[in-house]
């Protein structure tokens, strides 16, 4: 059904005239609702704005409550100036004409507004959103003039999830309020290695159709093979060839997902254009304070949409979350609240609903142990990343050689004493590493037996340190025996590695290490059995804790991706500074469950560091 006109102005002989010049059926009134009491939805309103505007303003309004999707076309006195028109009128589906006006003009203008050629109050209402999400996530981000005044193309780089492309979007809507009547378009081109120059270059062409000017927002460019990256280099210089598109039209984002402290290189001629402009987005345990703003801030709001009583973070949150860089993400920390506040009842959110340790729960640790999470060198401070990188490597030089790493800090103490050279005797392993036999479950019952005869030759010795960790180690061969792994039901890997994380917050300060989680992911759904995908993730994260030095760090994700034509879930796990051996027992086991989920597990380690990747059906 085609859509009606309507001209609102306050004279009827000028209603007239303009009816007149419209050259379309049109319905005319005064700028009062109920001079249209019947009248069907408007597509197009030509409103006359005078240089007194309070009744337009009014109409404008109130008729734009009822009638969101309409498109405004505001005849303005030539003394009234363009700025003060868009904040009057903020949050219409607008266009400015001057009066007086042409006819050719006025057509033209309606034709664009029937056809929707004009930025509509959705979009609008979606750049404010954007906006708003970014001024409470990133407000404490300083961002270069340059980069706000869109005057070259840009590298965002960062971890997974801390929010580069929210900033893109951010920006090009930002950008886009510049433009005249909104007309530049944004294009994301994910970083995928099965792209080529053709399909990229057509989705740029298809969509510089319907904009003047087209953000092209590079996911991943790392992705990409180096002859596409290449292209994509004389792209930005010239301008796609078949798509004939202005490079002055096109604007380049680039995100740079970052690990370790680094970005994966680019090739040479991509590389020299990321350099500069760059912006760099940290992740919230280098901003201070921003985890507890944040989530006091989502609290307020997502209880103020429900008009109800705000749930208060409990004093045990507050001060984890003010005492501890948190270890995440930003969508993780919210994605933890989100559970939080689903618990029934309407107590203040303890530090245990956010899987973070209380005050109690760190008084109660060993003095050992509290030393260590002091010492955990983090970015709480707002360092940046690659200091705490160059600290972590100074650590282990410095345990390397010897010495301890506190003391070569500050100033040697007079009474520091030399480190004993007194050999410490053997002990038993409760993870012996052997060649994996035929049947690897009769195996392990066959060892956790033998360990329970060292555990009760031991129970006499005094040592309890030692019985608990055979005690562990028997444990985990008798349900490794007894395990039955199949795919015989869906679980999520995210939440799994998540939760074994936290249950493992003892050992990972007692080696110091700094853990890099990018665990995000809302579809990390596998076909598998929890219990079986459990004792395999334990496995593997045991092996590599153990082999890990003190003070490196341990990067730890799962995401979607596609693997020749099949959906999985990788995992990854990254251990720097330690080479993990694969014929460990840990490692042997974990194998074992995977194979017999249908999943794999493959590892690569070298003296940098040790990497290895699961690969699950989804």
């Amino acid at each position: 059904m085609e859509r009606a006109v309507w001209i609102v102005h306050g004279d009827a002989q000028a209603r007239t005239a303009l009816a007149r010049m419209a050259g379309v059926p049109a319905l005319s009134g005064a700028p009062r609702l109920d001079a249209f009491p019947s009248a069907p939805a408007p597509g197009a309103v030509v409103l006359h704005v005078p240089p007194t505007a309070s009744e337009a303003l009014a109409f404008a309004h109130a008729a734009a409550a009822q009638h969101p999707r309409a498109h405004w076309l505001l005849v303005a006195d030539p003394s009234l100036a363009p700025d003060w028109l868009l904040a009057a009128f903020a949050g219409l589906r607008a266009t400015i004409l001057r009066w007086p006006l042409q006819p050719a003009s006025l057509q033209q203008a309606l034709q664009r507004a029937l056809a929707g050629g004009f930025p509509s109050i959705g979009a609008r209402r979606q750049r404010d959103a954007l906006v708003a999400r970014f001024a409470r996530t990133l407000g404490d981000l300083a961002i270069p003039e340059p980069v706000l005044d869109a005057s070259g193309h840009l590298a965002i780089s960062g971890e997974r999830g801390t929010g580069k492309l929210l900033l893109a979007r951010t920006l090009h809507a930002l950008w886009d309020t510049a433009e005249d009547e909104g007309r530049a378009g944004f294009v994301l081109l994910a970083g995928d290695g099965a792209a080529s120059a053709t399909s990229l270059e057509a989705r740029l062409a298809n969509a510089a159709e319907s904009a003047e000017r087209l953000v092209v927002c590079v996911e991943d460019p790392a992705a990409l093979a180096p002859a596409i990256q290449r292209e994509l280099a004389s792209w930005i210089e010239l301008g796609p060839p078949a798509a004939g598109i202005d490079p002055t039209r096109l604007l380049w984002v680039f995100l740079r997902p970052e690990s370790f402290g680094g970005v994966a290189p680019l090739a040479d001629a991509l590389a020299e254009l990321c350099e500069s402009p760059a912006l760099r987005i940290p992740p919230l345990r280098e901003r201070p304070g921003a985890a507890l703003r944040l989530a006091e801030q989502w609290l307020r709001e997502w209880y103020a949409a429900k008009n109800e009583p705000p749930r208060p973070l409990a004093p045990s949150a507050r001060e984890a979350l003010d005492a501890d860089p948190w270890p995440g993400n930003a969508r993780e920390l919210e994605a933890a609240l989100r559970r939080a506040v689903t618990a029934p009842g309407d107590a203040p959110i303890e530090a245990d609903a956010l899987g973070l340790a209380t005050a109690t729960a760190r008084a109660g640790m060993p003095e050992s142990l509290r030393a260590a999470a002091d010492a955990v060198p983090t970015a709480g401070d707002a360092r940046e990343f690659s200091t705490v990188i160059e600290e972590l490597d100074a650590a282990r030089a410095a345990e390397a050689a010897g010495e301890d790493y506190a003391t070569r800090r500050d100033e040697p103490t007079a009474d520091a004493e030399p480190p004993s050279s007194a050999p410490t005797p053997a002990q038993p392993s409760a993870t012996p590493a052997a060649p994996a036999p035929a049947d690897l479950r009769a195996f392990a019952r066959a060892q956790a037996r033998e360990l329970v005869r060292t555990r009760d030759a031991l129970r006499g010795s005094g040592d309890s340190a030692e019985v608990e960790r055979l005690a562990c180690g028997i444990a985990q061969l008798e349900h490794f025996a007894d395990l039955e792994a199949n795919a015989s039901e869906r679980c999520e890997a995210a939440p799994l590695l998540a939760a074994l994380l936290a249950a493992r917050r003892d050992e990972l300060l007692a080696k110091r290490l700094l853990v890099l989680r990018e665990l995000e992911s809302d579809d990390t759904s596998v076909r598998g059995n929890e219990p079986a995908l459990r004792f395999a993730f334990s496995a593997l994260l045991g092996a590599l804790i153990e082999a890990a030095p003190s003070r490196t760090d341990l990067y730890i994700s799962a995401r979607p991706a596609s693997v020749g034509g099949h959906a999985v879930v990788r995992v990854d796990l990254r251990l720097r500074g330690a080479r993990v051996s694969g014929d460990g027992l840990d490692l042997m086991l974990a194998t074992d469950v995977l194979t017999r989920l249908g999943a794999s597990l493959t590892l690569e380690a070298t003296d940098a560091e040790t990497h290895a990747t699961i690969e699950l059906a989804r």
